[in-house]
């Protein structure tokens, strides 16, 4: 049960981030699409299965497939939108100052980019 309530604070806690610098930056216009899994999967088979296409704000720059173990030991996975400088160590520097650690995002731009299974073979892919 522990588990289950860490794993949803910290999607929840991640969720919070983007919402409000979207809700603070005034963006509201929708420019394009990328694949979401919802829950905090903790298998990226799971999550490539269950993603769904999420429309992303202007804010929002590029898509991204990210992971990290959360404070229970439990490696988490996720698809969404996400803001560009997240892509270059932000969002790993978030998620491991709320406890969480080995953290890996890949981003990508393009509408419905991060269609891909799992993440690609290379270490860290951050297109520009």
């Amino acid at each position: 049960m522990l588990h289950i309530w860490t794993v949803k604070s910290t999607m929840n806690v991640f969720t919070l981030i983007f919402l409000a610098r979207a809700v603070f930056s005034g963006a509201n216009e929708v420019i394009f699409k990328c694949y979401m899994c919802k829950g905090g999967d903790q298998s990226i088979d799971k999550c490539d299965i269950n993603k769904v296409p999420q429309l992303c704000s202007t804010e929002m720059k590029r898509c991204a497939t990210f992971s990290y173990v959360n404070t229970t030991g439990y490696r988490t996975y996720g698809k969404s939108c996400t803001y560009e400088d997240y892509c270059t160590g932000k969002f790993c520097k978030i998620m491991e100052s709320v406890g969480n650690r080995d953290c890996r995002i890949e981003c990508c731009l393009g509408n419905l980019c991060n269609y891909q299974r799992g993440f690609a073979l290379t270490t860290a892919r951050v297109v520009t």
